[in-house]
């Protein structure tokens, strides 16, 4: 299945965006004219000041002097600059900057699988080579456990218990405000290519893009020759290229099923492989099994498999990726949750929040980014103020956001803060989820009907030793924070959004995820 979804495009949309960021670039060269400016009026004010005692001095010496008149030319110049001051004065919000954005994400990716976050070497080249040339934040969450919840905080910044979009009946209301809308409202040219159900138009993920593509998982299979998507999204870059334009391509895989083209598979497995097809078939759905314990030859499969679903979107990518660096385009790739393979005898996503469910990639590349690695904790509500400072976008108001921005972070390498990120699983009716907080080295999962669990990152990144009891003033300090977002999340009821109307090939696309089970088997 595939629909799209336009968005009101006015004849003079083009040429709209292209005066608007001439005029952008105008104002770009009148801020740089800043320092000089300043310097000059300082130079001209204090010869003014100069001049003007020097000729006090000499009528005051010479009484039969007369009066002189005033030095009219210097007067001007010195108004002229004040007023050029004034008008390039940095701390004034300026308009926004030029530039092109490409935001990616990749569904149900576990950062820890990724080759440039210590999984197997060689297996995400083309990920790994962006990495290399951007900031790769070493740290970064999801904000929630399932992509509905966490794809609506990745666009406007805010937790689930903010923007209510907590449930499969939820669709992210026209009163909110979106990445998408603000590139929009600055002139930029707005387009989606998207995969992943729940990141469909039904869901309003559409609101603030000229054109918004969906790609159903049904449709895309039956592509013998690869997806469609990418080929799509390469065509719309390179007929925009020389336009300021906002990019949001969510991809798929590797979320189940665990299906890699052939190829990718042979290269992860290795000559020597014994499996069997049929077994596959029942393995590549392995996110569905909910907790189960399975013999450790099918545990081992199911990364094989999850592993070349990775490998398989990292060669799609490739050529996006090779776009934007030669473009010069500012990439954002990231994940709206992890996956769990067994760890914990649990697979999938959704309900539980260790690091296998909530670690994900964040990588930023582009122009003006320094290259590295950050060690600090973010997460992906982080993305919507980082985005409107990078780009000089208005932010609205800030209050309404539960991010923090990293544009700080993206210049200079050597910043670092202390800084914190609240995690919050499935919401269930009438239930709290789990409830993750992250500050320094510390991680706590809280839960009202059980006993927390504390987890030292540094010592433990996979979070298998629980200090809650060893560690209590530590604990506390970070249960309080739980609480306050478990009382905020008590209110969600009251407020939760609605309005999802699906169509019956989008259920047919989420029946072939996985999804549209009971409630309590819901993934």
């Amino acid at each position: 299945m595939r629909t799209s979804a336009r968005g009101p495009q006015p004849a003079e949309r083009k040429s709209l965006a292209s005066h608007r960021g001439g005029e952008r670039k105008s104002f770009s060269s009148l801020g740089s004219l800043w320092p000089w400016g300043a310097f000059a009026f300082k130079a001209v004010s204090s010869f003014l000041i100069a001049f003007r005692l020097r000729a006090t001095r000499v009528r005051e010496s010479s009484p039969t002097s007369k009066p002189q008149a005033p030095v009219a030319p210097l007067r001007v110049l010195a108004l002229c600059l004040l007023a050029l001051a004034a008008c390039a004065d940095p701390n004034r919000p300026g308009p926004p900057r030029d530039g092109r954005l490409c935001v990616i994400v990749i569904d149900a990716t576990n950062a820890a699988h990724l080759s440039s976050y210590g999984g197997p070497a060689g297996l995400t080249p083309n990920i790994d080579a962006l990495a290399a040339r951007g900031r790769r934040f070493a740290r970064a969450v999801s904000n929630n456990t399932w992509t509905l919840p966490s794809t609506a905080s990745l666009m406007t910044g805010q937790l689930q218990e903010r923007h209510a979009v907590a449930t499969p009946q939820d669709k992210l209301p026209a009163s909110a405000h979106t990445l998408a809308d603000s590139f929009q409202s600055a002139g930029w040219l707005t387009a989606g290519f998207v995969q992943m159900a729940y990141a469909a138009p039904e869901y309003g993920f559409d609101q603030g893009f000229d054109s918004y593509d969906y790609y159903g998982v049904l449709h895309e299979e039956r592509k013998a020759l690869g997806f469609q998507t990418v080929p799509d999204t390469e065509r719309w870059m390179d007929s925009h290229r020389d336009e300021n334009y906002f990019l949001y391509l969510h991809m798929r895989r590797p979320h189940s099923p665990y299906k890699p083209h052939g190829k990718q598979l042979a290269r992860v497995e290795g000559p020597n492989s014994d499996h069997k097809a049929k077994r596959d078939s029942e393995l590549e759905g392995a996110d569905a099994f909910g907790v189960r314990d399975l013999p450790a030859a099918d545990r081992e499969r199911v990364t094989t498999l999850y592993r070349a679903n990775l490998a398989t979107v990292d060669a799609q990518l490739k050529s996006v990726l090779d776009r934007c660096a030669r473009d010069g385009v500012t990439v954002v790739l990231t994940s709206d949750h992890g996956e769990a393979l067994g760890e914990r005898g649990w697979y999938g996503h959704g309900d539980y929040m260790h690091s296998e469910s909530v670690s994900i990639p964040l990588i930023i590349a582009g122009p003006g980014i320094e290259a590295g690695t950050s060690n600090q904790v973010v997460s992906t509500v982080d993305l919507f103020p980082t985005l409107h400072e990078w780009f000089d976008l208005p932010m609205g108001q800030r209050s309404l956001l539960d991010g923090e921005s990293l544009a700080t972070q993206l210049r200079e390498s050597s910043v670092e803060t202390n800084r914190r990120a609240l995690i919050s699983a499935r919401h269930r009716q009438g239930k709290l989820p789990q409830i993750g907080v992250i500050e320094g080295d510390w991680k706590l999962i809280w839960q009202e009907s059980a006993t927390p669990k504390l987890f030292n990152l540094a010592q433990d990144p996979f979070e298998f030793e629980d200090r809650y009891h060893s560690e209590p003033t530590r604990a506390r300090e970070l249960e309080r924070t739980a609480q306050a977002l478990a009382e905020k999340h008590r209110l969600l009821e009251s407020k939760l959004a609605g309005g999802a109307a699906p169509s019956a090939g989008l259920n047919a696309d989420l029946e072939a995820l996985g999804y549209l089970k009971s409630e309590d088997e819901e993934k």
